[in-house]
């Protein structure tokens, strides 16, 4: 199984997304958008090949999915 790298700047942005939901729904939408990002996270790690290409028209994303 290959290894899903989690850079700080996702970690960030995980974080603050529970927060939003969790201020502005409740913790339990907020607990279950990071269980479902962990799921996703997960099937990506197992299948890293899986989903579509995506055309990328913004230089600064080249190769991301590399």
């Amino acid at each position: 199984m290959s290894r899903v790298l989690r850079r700080e700047a996702a970690r960030r942005d995980l974080i603050e997304q529970f927060l939003w939901y969790a201020q502005n729904a409740s913790v339990d939408v907020a607990d279950r958008f990071l269980s479902s990002a962990e799921r996703t996270l997960k099937r990506l790690a197992m299948a890293p090949a899986s989903g579509a290409l995506a055309a990328v028209t913004r230089q600064e994303l080249t190769g991301l999915g590399r």
